[in-house]
C-alpha cells in the first residue's frame, strides 16, 4: 500500500511540473519523496523516531557523494557533507559501500555507539553522533541493473534496526522502488 501512494505521489509530482523540471523543482519532488517514505517506513511511530532521509549524488571527478535533498523529523543538525566514495573511510560508510557495489544491494545496519572513532577521513566527528542505523540504497535505472549508479539514497535514525525495521524485506524493497523513481526524477537534469 505504501509503494502505491509513493508511486501516486510521484506520477503526479512529474505531471504537475511538466516540460525540463529545473534543480530547485527536482530537488523539491525529491525531498517530498523522501518524506513520503520516510514516513511510511516509520508509520505509526511518526512522532517516536528521529530519523532523516538523503539523497547524494556521485561526482565522479571529487569521488564524492554530494548532498542534493534531505528531509528529517525532528531537524537533525548534522553536517551535511560531502561523502567519500573511495576515500579511507569507503569501507566503514555504508553508503559509500552502496554506491561501490555494482549488485543493486540494499543495505540496512546497525552503527555502533562509537561509529564516529571509526572514521580516519574528513568524516571524523562530522556525522550526526546519534545515528544507530542506516538504510541505503543506489540511485540507477531499474531497467539496466548493470549500469553505474548516480548517487543513493538513504534513511538513517538514532534508533537501532530492531526498533525501526530498515532490515525488513519491505523496508528494502520500497528503498529500491523509492531509488528507481529518484533517479527517474533525476535523470533529466
Amino acid at each position: 500500500v505504501a509503494l502505491v501512494l509513493i508511486g501516486v505521489q510521484v506520477a503526479v509530482l512529474i505531471a504537475v511540473s511538466g516540460g525540463s523540471p529545473k534543480r530547485e523543482a527536482v530537488q523539491d519532488q525529491v525531498r517530498s519523496l523522501l518524506e513520503a517514505t520516510t514516513r511510511a517506513l516509520i508509520h505509526p511511530h511518526k512522532d517516536q523516531y528521529p530519523i532523516r532521509a538523503q539523497c547524494r549524488l556521485a561526482n565522479p571527478k571529487t569521488k564524492q557523494l554530494v548532498p542534493f535533498c534531505q528531509w528529517s523529523a525532528p531537524f537533525c543538525n548534522d553536517s551535511t557533507l560531502p561523502v567519500d566514495y573511495d576515500g579511507p573511510d569507503r569501507d566503514v560508510l555504508i553508503i559509500s559501500r552502496v554506491y561501490r557495489n555494482r549488485n543493486s544491494v540494499i543495505l540496512a545496519e546497525d552503527l555502533p555507539p562509537n561509529h564516529n572513532a571509526l572514521y580516519a577521513g574528513n568524516h571524523r566527528n562530522m556525522i550526526w553522533q546519534e545515528i544507530r542505523c542506516v538504510l541505503a540504497a543506489p540511485i540507477r535505472d531499474s531497467r539496466n541493473p548493470e549500469a553505474a549508479p548516480i548517487g543513493t539514497i538513504s534513511f538513517d535514525s538514532s534508533k537501532p534496526l530492531s526498533t525501526v525495521k530498515f532490515d525488513t524485506h519491505e523496508a528494502k524493497k520500497m528503498a529500491e522502488v523509492v531509488a528507481s523513481l529518484v533517479f527517474t526524477l533525476l535523470h533529466d537534469l
